[in-house]
């Protein structure tokens, strides 16, 4: 059986840890899903009760939203040592950023 490097370990450490970050948000949003639906089962402000097929819905502008994709970058196998400035740095002489994300395991 091959002997795991420090460097190996860090690793699976990492990504055990952003497996563990991913199931804890898909529970948390699923819980944040239960929540919402038990909120608009219950009365309206007119009185009578809602569906949740029957909230209202925030209307999402498509041509918006289609160029907000057209601008979306996603970077990844970034290293833990890489923050918003020298991210911005590396990407500022193809136009202006408008935000930066990073995934966090927290």
């Amino acid at each position: 059986m091959k002997k795991l490097s420090e460097a190996d370990k860090n690793l699976a450490n990492r990504e055990s840890a952003l497996a563990s970050a991913d199931l804890e948000e898909e529970i948390h949003k699923e819980q944040e899903q239960e929540r919402r639906k038990s909120q608009v089962r219950g009365k309206a402000a007119g009185g009578e009760a809602l569906d949740e097929d029957q909230r209202p819905k925030i209307p999402v502008n498509p041509e918006e939203e289609r160029l907000k994709n057209e601008r979306t970058v996603f970077v990844g196998n970034l290293p833990v040592t890489c923050n918003k400035k020298k991210l911005k740095s590396l990407f500022k002489e193809y136009g202006p950023i408008e935000s930066v994300r990073f995934r966090s395991v927290t």
